[in-house]
């Protein structure tokens, strides 16, 4: 119920500002400059491993994740909450800029607290992420490009500020 509380504050304090970065063509992923050292997306026949990432309503599990530089790897993402959930990587100044779009998908009504409305929402997938009804898997699969700084969050308004991120520990 807080989450919820939260996510609603989150929305109607921030709504205004999101609309019109959105409208004015700001965020979205065409404006998140992925630099080239964080990687890019992979092929699954190439992918060394498979990691399972769980996403519940306050948290991933597991919240880190060892990986090392040239790596593909399939990361398999499971929604076990009551909400939806968005698995991205990137690094945090992304992750931060990523938010006012999403925030915007939540005021135009493409994302619900447990739906999404794909019609609304367009293009979203962009090989970093994927957004997850509850109940759903769905899978990214990314080769790291050298050792830098990367994380995964959950963009959704309100849920990374919540918590809901990890860390890539390269070895």
């Amino acid at each position: 119920m807080r989450l919820t509380t939260a996510l609603l504050m989150a929305i109607s304090l921030f709504a205004p500002t999101a609309v019109l970065a959105h409208e004015a063509g700001h965020g979205g992923h065409g404006g998140h400059a992925m630099p080239a050292e964080a990687g890019s997306p992979g092929k699954a026949s190439e992918a060394t491993r498979v990691v399972t990432i769980v996403a519940t309503d306050s948290a991933f599990s597991p919240n880190a994740v060892a990986v090392k530089a040239g790596e593909t790897v399939r990361f398999i993402v499971r929604n076990d909450g009551k909400l939806v959930h968005e698995l991205t990587i990137g690094s945090k100044a992304m992750q931060l800029e990523h938010q006012s779009e999403m925030l915007g998908f939540a005021v135009s009504g493409a994302i619900g607290l447990d739906s999404v409305d794909r019609a609304k929402l367009g293009a979203h997938d962009h090989g970093n992420n994927v957004l997850l009804e509850p109940g759903k898997t769905g899978e990214i699969v990314w080769t790291f490009a050298k050792a830098t700084e990367l994380e995964f969050g959950c963009n959704v308004p309100g849920h990374y500020d919540a918590g809901m991120l990890g860390a890539f520990k390269f070895e």
